[in-house]
């Protein structure tokens, strides 16, 4: 809830405290008010609710902002309080930007964001994975997360690639429970966390094949920082 706040503008805090406070200056301003503040209570409520039980990603509440903002323009009068909100604004943007063209920022600055690393050198990825399919031909091209699968397919131009990992997703509606895939050999692309050391993933996946081999592995680089360690595994005889 923080980081929704933070992302939104701390400086839009108190406009949205000063609009439920007045009162609507037109029959219109008021219907808007309504359900602006409808939406953004409903919304804000339920994020948290889910927030207490998941990672919830502060985006996921976006909708609750639209309606209000623009009912707080009226009480940004003072130029100093709406240019605080202006370079703030400016600030977010530029890291973002930075974010998602350069390097992850929060890598940037010696911590980690796996979640905007995993977005990087992904035709390099794809790359790799060209490769290990001319190089070890299998019956199935798989991913270890439902993110990682979309990214892989999107790469490759194929809606073939199958998750193989025990985390619910879509996926789980379309390959069903897995039993059309006995037997059969794969390539997995599998993301660091999954890297030889164990974790949930890859102990799923040497439950589900009878052998389990590491043929890839590499890193993405920006601006001479690693940020995401990449691994393509061979599985035979897939086990339901």
């Amino acid at each position: 809830m923080l980081l929704c706040i933070l992302f939104w503008s701390p400086f839009l805090v108190w406009p949205t405290i000063s609009l439920i406070r007045s009162r609507s200056l037109t029959p219109d301003e008021s219907r808007a008010k309504a359900v602006a503040l409808t939406v953004f209570t409903v919304s804000s409520l339920s994020f948290l609710a889910i927030s207490c039980v998941l990672d919830a990603y502060f985006y996921w509440n976006i909708v609750a902002f639209i309606g209000l903002m623009p009912l707080l323009t009226r009480f940004m009068a003072n130029p100093v309080h709406r240019w605080a909100h202006y370079i703030v604004g400016l600030l977010l943007i530029l890291t973002f930007v930075f974010n998602f063209t350069w390097m992850p920022f929060a890598d940037f600055i010696g911590r980690r964001d796996r979640g905007s690393a995993s977005d990087f050198g992904w035709t390099e990825i794809g790359e790799h994975m060209r490769a290990a399919i001319a190089a070890q031909p299998a019956d199935l091209i798989g991913a270890t997360r439902y993110s990682t699968t979309s990214q892989l397919g999107f790469v490759l131009g194929t809606t073939d690639v199958v998750k193989l990992s025990p985390e619910h997703s879509q996926y789980d509606f379309w390959q069903g429970d897995g039993s059309q895939y006995a037997g059969k050999s794969a390539l997995i692309l599998g993301d660091e966390p999954d890297g030889l050391g164990g974790g949930e993933r890859l102990d799923w996946l040497r439950r589900h094949f009878t052998t389990l081999t590491t043929i890839d592995e590499w890193q993405t680089v920006r601006m001479g920082h690693p940020i995401y360690i990449w691994r393509i595994f061979r599985g035979e005889g897939y086990i339901p």
